[in-house]
């Protein structure tokens, strides 16, 4: 129920006011609220009318008045005025408060949640009183400061009412019920100063109603110190270095030299969002979705608008789409998902002007982990293909040992497939592995083979599932008291190491180090591909120790030899 407690005079400027015209007959009010408390409806004359409403878009006050003879409703109201009070006299009584342009006041909370289609669409400030300096005789103080509006009229004052007896007959003032007889010229009796419902707020509640009212803070407000900061950034079509970041706050200390792109997996961090536009980098969403919900079109356009409003709420700058579900080449999903990819790209480039979007692919097009997707058609459909050239032991088909994660032979292949599909090599970012597996050898020979449990994975007997991830950082640490150091894999050239756990089991780690992602990057440049990536930025040993920041700064300079 609405708080309906300002006098009728003004009531009467507020609504004199031209910039509340427009919006006269918005239905804020259930009918029946100008029945004063105490008093019968029936013991009153009554008459026909509707009721009309009105709302002013500076915030300022909800009014209900009656039409009398109009059509409508048929709702009843009374057609002899309430007891018109000033505002003046109502703020003199109330202990010599005086009006203002921003009163120190109550707030309405929103009225009616099915109208709240916008943010805060139907909050209103009921003013109530303040202390600041008068306004000018003449002026209404709600037209004080509003573009374009003049002095508000003076209402026209009316007689003042006096309660009837049974009979209708005015009773003088000697026999009202409660009154004493005074002289002319005494002060009236002081009326008993109403307790200012919510004061302890008004001094917060007030510039958030306004803020509301204004549209804002909504939750796209930006969080950074320069609203710059939260515009897109384009404009980054040279060599690409796409980093994928899972939380916490060692993005702090990335190469931001080197950072084209930036795949928020983690948390939502405003702060990594200013951040990394203030170096000129794009940071993009994590885009997944059960593939079973994106066959019905309506449900797919639903989850693409959900993500567009989502990447303009939190400013980012695109959209990382990381579908690694099963595909089969006959089912609906496989249209589906290049349908979906096509018309994700089209929604972010048009809502966000500049904006990437981007879609994971496996380090080879040949139904990796059954993923057989329409490569080609989502190559066209997106702005490039960030391909995984790691887990690359997901399925082995042959002997069931150890092997490194990224062969670098076998990266290459997977690659030279993609662009004899017809894929543009422009179209391919290379991603490379910040980490490595740790396996449990069943069996360790003497020229380094290490046997795994059979661990079957997508129809494949044995897998990379046998052992564990392990980031660089902690590899870093460990390798150097391991029980062989580390070694070189000629043929898969990679790095590896061997050590002996508290159990007494072995085991053998595979990796990447510079060395072997150098050779990576050299072939990004010659073969013309559009950059290089990792999985993920946060594997990396941050502290500030003299070794851990050399073989940091290593990595990041093995992106771009």
């Amino acid at each position: 129920m609405l708080l309906h407690r300002a006098s009728p005079t003004l009531r009467r400027r507020l609504f004199s006011n031209q910039h509340c015209s427009h919006l006269r007959g918005l239905p804020l009010r259930p009918s029946g609220l100008h029945s004063q408390p105490g008093r019968a409806d029936e013991a009153r004359p009554e008459v026909r009318g509707r009721r009309e409403h009105s709302f002013c878009p500076y915030g300022l006050f909800l009014s209900t008045t009656v039409v009398p003879g109009a059509t409508g409703s048929g709702v009843t109201g009374s057609t002899r005025p309430r007891r018109p009070v000033t505002l003046r006299t109502r703020l003199v009584r109330a202990g010599r408060m005086r009006p203002c342009p921003l009163p120190e006041s109550r707030v309405l909370l929103p009225l009616f949640w099915k109208q709240l289609r916008t943010p805060f669409a139907g909050l209103g400030l009921l003013i109530n009183r303040c202390s600041v300096k008068p306004v000018s005789r003449g002026r209404s103080c709600l037209n004080q400061g509003l573009p374009g509006a003049g002095p508000a009229p003076r209402p026209e004052r009316r007689p003042r009412p006096r309660r009837r007896g049974g009979s209708g007959t005015p009773l003088p003032p000697s026999r009202r019920a409660g009154t004493q007889r005074r002289l002319p010229g005494a002060p009236g009796p002081r009326r008993k100063r109403r307790p200012a419902m919510g004061r302890p707020w008004g001094r917060w509640l007030l510039p958030l109603g306004l803020l509301q009212l204004l549209g804002g803070p909504a939750a796209g407000a930006c969080p950074c110190q320069d609203p710059r900061l939260c515009h897109p950034v384009t404009g980054t079509g040279g060599f690409e270095v796409f980093v994928f970041d899972v939380g916490k706050e060692t993005w702090k200390s990335y190469d931001w030299s080197k950072i084209t792109t930036v795949a928020a997996f983690g948390k939502y961090d405003p702060e990594l969002m200013c951040y990394a536009h203030s170096k000129g980098s794009r940071i993009v969403l994590k885009g997944d979705v059960p593939l079973k919900e994106i066959v019905d079109p309506a449900k797919r356009t639903a989850w693409i608008s959900q993500q567009v409003d989502l990447a303009k709420n939190q400013h980012m700058d695109g959209i990382n789409i990381d579908i690694e579900q099963e595909v089969n080449e006959t089912s609906p999903e496989y249209h589906a998902l290049t349908e979906l990819v096509k018309e994700t790209t089209d929604a972010f480039h048009r809502e966000i002007p500049g904006s990437q979007v981007t879609f994971d692919v496996a380090w080879s097009p040949a139904c990796i982990d059954k993923r057989c997707y329409n490569y080609t058609g989502i190559a066209d459909a997106c702005d490039f293909l960030f391909v995984m050239s790691y887990d690359e032991q997901s399925q082995i088909w042959t002997d069931c040992i150890a092997k490194a994660n990224a062969p670098y032979l076998q990266t290459l292949v997977g690659y030279e497939e993609y662009i004899t599909m017809g894929i543009d090599p422009k179209k391919l970012v290379m991603g490379v592995p910040w980490y490595g597996y740790d396996y449990v050898c069943q069996n360790l020979s003497k020229d380094h083979v290490c046997s795994l449990s059979k661990v079957p994975f997508r129809g494949a007997p044995c897998s990379d599932a046998a052992g564990r991830q392990i980031p660089y950082g902690a590899i870093m640490k460990q390798v150097n008291s391991s029980l062989s150091g580390v070694l070189w894999d000629e043929v898969q050239k990679s790095p590896f190491y061997e050590y002996k756990d508290s159990l007494g089991h072995f085991h053998q780690v595979w990796y990447d180090d510079p060395r072997s992602i150098s050779l990576k990057a050299a072939y990004v440049k010659s073969r013309g591909l559009r950059g290089i990536g990792m999985w993920n930025g946060n594997s990396l040993d941050y502290s500030r120790e003299a070794v851990a920041e050399q073989q940091t700064e290593a990595m990041w300079q093995a992106l771009t030899p």
